[in-house]
């Protein structure tokens, strides 16, 4: 899973992409582009199906060459990695509805509904302050779009990105206990996603998940987690001091070990983080005299190389002088017989 920052930190720099149905965020290329074509102009249900064997769609999109592009679903399934369509999103989420009942929570999905397939055929990301961002079409690309009014029927809590990060900052900022409620709430949501995290189920009648809603299970989960703990109250309301302990808690749970130890560890690795640094510049220092030792070799290595040829030169030469007296001597003797 996914934390919901990472995906809306993500979701915008996406921005400016293009858009071709059947991508995943590959780099647009007139090769790609007639893969595409071939691959899907006989799938009635993909807009490559034009009646012009994907030549058509095919033109539409050659505008996004040389730029990365998605379809709507491949725009999240470049973030998680898998392959899936809108209605893949939609039938995995367990907390969804139709658009009069959104909460207004950022990083949900936002879905188009199709009467003809009985499908779900287009999926965007909600940003808050009524703004999506979504992998159009063809014609658009990956942009930012106001949320009233662009055709979205539905809605869903993405089955691979966990909310709670964001749902207890809220509950922190505003969260100050409620008595019981029916009516959906993302604090009560986090509160209860938190809770089963640490294994404390919301149980009456039978065991209920995360629902934003405040019922008697909720009361049993609440309560039981007050009493483990040794808090007061009963489980009508989570106080601020409750969020502060469950926080607490799941970080514990987080990265298994107490927040005491862990202040420890960062303070041993900051340590031992200085000490390399101090290592790495007597390192530099040493590497310094070393190269420096080398380039003295080299020079030397060079000037034995020019002298060992300056001594092979002057022998040569010493030679050819040699050669040169002993013909002298031997005219000399010549010229000697030839007198007497």
């Amino acid at each position: 899973m996914k934390p919901v920052s990472e995906l809306l930190t993500y979701v915008p720099t996406k921005l400016g992409c293009g858009y071709v149905w059947g991508t995943k965020g590959e780099m647009c290329t007139e090769s790609l582009l007639e893969t595409l074509r071939i691959r899907y102009k006989d799938s009635a249900s993909t807009p490559w199906h034009d009646g012009n064997n994907g030549y058509t769609y095919k033109g539409r999109c050659v505008r996004w060459i040389g730029k990365q592009v998605f379809d709507c679903g491949g725009l999240f399934d470049y973030l998680f990695g898998i392959n899936t369509t809108a209605q893949g999103y939609y039938s995995n989420a367990t907390i969804k509805g139709k658009m009069d009942t959104m909460p207004d929570v950022p990083g949900i999905q936002l879905f188009e509904y199709s009467s003809d397939s009985g499908t779900m055929y287009h999926v965007g990301c909600y940003m808050g302050n009524n703004k999506a961002i979504e992998a159009r079409g063809a014609d658009y690309g990956v942009v930012e779009t106001t949320v009233a009014g662009r055709g979205w029927d539905h809605w869903a809590y993405c089955y691979l990105v966990d909310y709670s990060e964001a749902y207890m900052d809220i509950y922190c900022k505003y969260g100050d206990g409620r008595e019981t409620s029916t009516s959906f709430s993302k604090e009560v949501w986090a509160m209860q996603d938190c809770l089963i995290k640490l294994g404390f189920k919301m149980i009456s009648d039978k065991e209920y998940p995360a629902d934003g809603r405040y019922g008697n299970a909720t009361v049993n989960g609440v309560q039981s987690f007050k009493t483990k703990f040794g808090l007061p109250g009963d489980g009508k309301t989570f106080e601020k001091d409750c969020v502060t302990f469950l926080l607490e808690e799941l970080y514990d749970l987080e990265t298994g070990i107490p927040q005491e130890q862990y202040d420890l560890k960062v303070a041993e690795v900051a340590s031992l983080t200085k000490a390399n640094e101090i290592l790495a510049d007597k390192l530099d220092v040493s590497t310094g005299k070393v190269t420096a030792l080398e380039t003295q070799v080299t020079s030397m290595d060079q000037e034995i190389v020019r002298l060992g040829n300056d001594y092979i030169a002057v022998n040569t030469e010493k030679n050819r002088l040699a050669g040169l007296l002993a013909e002298l001597k031997a005219m000399k003797i010549r010229e000697a017989a030839i007198l007497s």
